[in-house]
């Protein structure tokens, strides 16, 4: 379903700001994605990808970019 949002916001100028609230909200558990795929090895003997789980996509940053005349 985050993909789907995503994908929504990202369509959708009068749904940005969700987009980037829901990606805000996301970012909470960034610090704790290895650790976390480590232990579901362990419990579920599956590697889960974990590269570039810090990135926001392009346009959902939580702090829109503001632009250089701002």
């Amino acid at each position: 379903m985050v993909w789907v949002h995503t994908l929504r916001a990202l369509d959708r100028p009068e749904l940005r700001s969700l987009g980037r609230s829901m990606w805000r909200e996301l970012a909470r558990g960034f610090p704790y994605v290895e650790e976390v795929a480590g232990d579901a090895y362990g419990i579920f003997g599956m590697h889960f990808e974990t590269r570039d789980f810090g990135k926001f996509p392009t346009g959902l940053t939580p702090e829109p970019q503001q632009s250089a005349e701002a």
